[in-house]
């Protein structure tokens, strides 16, 4: 195999070229730093080129994404859980994203469990409170 970068001849299993020192194309590299726009591996938490912190979402599949938004949006409902004019939606959206790649990613399929618990909860804690509220209006009269 030659390396993309200065064209020598290196071995299949190497990360990084020894004559240039740079990423090697591989099955790993498919992800780009934020700072310095050259390839990095899933694994590098510190960029090999600019040596600067790699952002973790440079490091995650526009699929992963997906489940790492959805189960933030689940936690902001759940964080929210005192209004429910703010929960549920957040919930409803983290259950939909969840439920759309929950069979492809493991973050989305936990965003869908937990967003449908929070929706039963915060239905359970809404009608408690509805029923609060009408038991007090009837003893104002």
């Amino acid at each position: 195999m030659r390396c993309p970068h200065c064209d020598h001849e290196i071995n299949e299993d190497v990360k990084y070229c020894p004559y240039c020192g740079k990423l090697v194309k591989s099955k790993n590299a498919e992800f780009t730093c934020s700072y310095c726009h050259n390839e990095i591996s899933k694994d590098d938490e510190i960029c090999p080129h600019c040596q600067k912190r790699v952002k973790l979402s440079d490091r995650l599949s526009p699929l992963e994404k997906k489940g790492f938004l959805a189960l933030v949006l689940v936690a902001a409902g759940f964080a929210s859980f005192i209004v429910p004019a703010i929960s549920f939606p957040l919930l409803g959206i983290g259950c939909y994203f969840g439920y759309k790649d929950k069979d492809k990613d493991h973050r989305a399929k936990d965003a869908f469990i937990m967003s449908i618990i929070g929706l039963v909860l915060e239905a359970i804690v809404f009608i408690i409170n509805l029923i609060n509220v009408i038991q007090n209006m009837n003893l104002l009269k």
